[in-house]
């Protein structure tokens, strides 16, 4: 268990097979803000952001702009998250 903090992060044209710029895989907290994620790309799930069974993933104050995944969640693939919060607030997705 960990934590995975982004701040004023610029993220352009990574590819992967989740989470292109971002992914937190396995218990820890995320917290992504006041960053910029533009045309990345993954095979399967979340373009940009990846989060799956986390104890809590928060993204705020962050644009994502032309992610595209080949699955789920072209921006952000959000998953599991049983008794923990996922939060996205104050963000565009374009």
């Amino acid at each position: 268990s960990g934590s995975l903090k982004v701040q004023r992060g610029v993220f352009t044209n990574n590819t992967a097979f989740f989470g292109g710029a971002v992914a937190q895989l396995l218990h820890g907290t995320m917290l992504v803000s006041s960053s910029n994620f533009s045309q990345n790309h993954v095979l399967f799930d979340g373009g940009a952001v990846y989060s799956s069974l986390s104890d809590g993933s928060y993204i705020i104050n962050s644009s994502f702009f032309e992610n595209t995944a080949g699955g789920n969640g072209g921006g952000v693939g959000l998953y599991r998250f049983l008794s923990h919060s996922a939060d996205v607030e104050n963000c565009t997705f374009t």
